[in-house]
């Protein structure tokens, strides 16, 4: 009997599951709870840290042009030549991506929300199920093991505002919190120019010990107000949850977990869209070739070496007061290069290592290989 495969969720890990599962004719059919590309909070910038992502086919803004980071400086670097980092608009390239998926022969039900007892049933009627329903995942309801996304999240805030950025086109921002606490110290500010006109405006922190917040609409507020932006008027906002810690356990019965559900965003950024899409044509990937159970492992070893990035970097950053810090980013942004910070500041000479190796970085197994750019 041919294989059928559930994808609860029509994000970016759902739809490149459904997408690579097609690719392999596979039978699939994606459950969203709304409408493919509504609903999005985040800020909607693709980091492709392993640089293997498809360059999206409709959605794209642009390029991001230059980064410009500050703690008591404002640091600026061109970042186009990289090719990593793109503004795109996410509602656009989902939902290019469904048509996509429906023209390979996938079957998409839009406003269709999964709950436990529809999740226990397409479990029982499909072969597999892609959970790629966000966090707390649909599944950990009908499983038990929504605590799990609690071991380690953050909680962000953003707003669409409308204002003049002409001075901030083809860049992003990112603002660190002066003399934040050492739990808080990777969290920061962002504002993402997009079209003529309006940005997205955001906080996004960790949650300290013993479930402790800042208070993020003020401190947004704050800064908006601290970096003479100007008059803007907020269109929308929204809020959301982000997991920080890959759940343990990626299998639950017939279910595999990926995206957010399976809790990869990035502890550091709090970027996950480049993850998500992987670990979602991963997932499928799996599970067609009759390896499901081997899913864990074979992304463990695909997410081992941005982990140890990052992980050595939050290290660092919780360390360091504002002033090291800023001498940090002085050098890794300057035009001359990281050795600047390197003579200045022998204490962070192990990170020059690491460094090079993300730019020259790429995973042996490559779960987007042959990814043509009308498949994203």
């Amino acid at each position: 009997m041919a294989m059928k495969v559930a994808v609860v969720g029509g994000g970016p890990a759902g739809l490149f599951a459904a997408i690579e599962l097609r690719r392999r004719g596979i039978s699939v059919e994606l459950w969203e709870r709304g409408a493919i590309g509504d609903n999005i909070v985040c800020g909607e910038c693709i980091l492709d840290f392993y640089g293997i992502m498809p360059r999206p086919a409709e959605g794209l803004l642009f390029p991001v042009g230059q980064m410009v980071v500050k703690v008591i400086n404002r640091h600026v670097r061109p970042v186009a030549k990289y090719g990593r980092l793109w503004m795109i608009d996410r509602r656009a390239w989902q939902r290019w991506l469904a048509g996509r998926a429906r023209q390979l022969g996938a079957v998409i039900y839009e406003h269709r929300p999964v709950d436990r007892p529809g999740l226990a049933e397409l479990c029982r009627r499909c072969d597999w199920v892609i959970d790629a329903s966000g966090a707390p995942s649909v599944s950990s309801g009908l499983l038990g093991f929504a605590g799990l996304y609690r071991r380690a999240f953050s909680v962000a805030w953003q707003c669409e505002i409308e204002g003049d950025f002409s001075a901030w086109q083809r860049s992003i921002y990112i603002r660190y919190l002066p003399g934040a606490d050492r739990p808080f110290r990777t969290g920061y500010f962002w504002l993402f120019p997009r079209e003529a006109g309006r940005a997205l405006a955001g906080a996004g922190f960790p949650v300290g010990p013993s479930g402790r917040t800042l208070p993020l609409k003020q401190l947004l507020q704050q800064f908006l107000a601290g970096e003479n932006i100007g008059p803007v008027r907020v269109l929308r906002s929204g809020g959301g949850f982000l997991p920080a810690a890959r759940l343990e356990r990626l299998v639950w019965d017939n279910v595999l977990l990926a995206g957010d559900a399976a809790g990869i965003t990035s502890p550091l950024s709090g970027e996950g869209i480049d993850l998500a899409a992987s670990s979602g044509a991963m997932a499928a990937q799996a599970v067609s070739s009759g390896d499901a159970l081997d899913y864990p492992r074979r992304l463990g070893e695909f997410l081992a070496f941005k982990t140890h990035f990052e992980r050595r970097l939050i290290e660092f950053i919780q360390s360091s007061d504002d002033q090291v810090l800023d001498d940090f980013f002085a050098g890794i942004m300057a035009t001359g290069g990281i050795f600047k910070t390197i003579r200045n500041l022998g204490r962070i000479r192990g990170l020059l290592p690491l460094f090079w190796q993300w730019l020259n970085y790429r995973p042996a197994d490559n779960p987007l290989a042959g990814w043509e750019r009308d498949d994203a």
